[in-house]
């Protein structure tokens, strides 16, 4: 996919601003454009003879929604479903990336999903 500048965008503020109104005002729509550059892009990767499992790392309702939807076409999907929200599972207490045990209980759920491959 590529993005075009409007014209002196990178000049003027205000033709930045104006692609930054347009660019919320077209925000509803920002999921769908998500999953289709998703899609592209795992099917871009198997294509290359790449395997793909598509993740998610909180299970959230939006992100099992999407895990569902691949699913639903034949993708392979793991359901990781950390709760971030659970500190004890957060990089800092103010940044809910997965720490240290989060990322222990992806991995184990990653090699049950695929085995040991070496």
């Amino acid at each position: 996919m590529d993005y075009s500048f409007l014209p002196f965008q990178d000049r003027l503020a205000l033709v930045e601003l104006i692609d930054n109104a347009y660019c919320n005002y077209e925000n509803k729509s920002s999921p769908e454009i998500s999953h289709a550059v998703l899609q592209q892009t795992i099917d871009m990767m198997q294509q290359a003879g790449i395997k793909v499992i598509l993740t998610s790392i909180t299970g959230d309702d939006a992100s099992n929604k999407v895990l569902d939807q691949f699913k639903a076409k034949g993708y392979h999907t793991l359901a990781y479903g950390i709760n971030t929200g659970n500190s004890e599972y957060n990089l800092m207490p103010a940044d809910a990336h997965p720490n240290y045990y989060a990322n222990r209980i992806f991995a184990a759920k990653l090699y049950e999903e695929i085995g040991d491959s070496r």
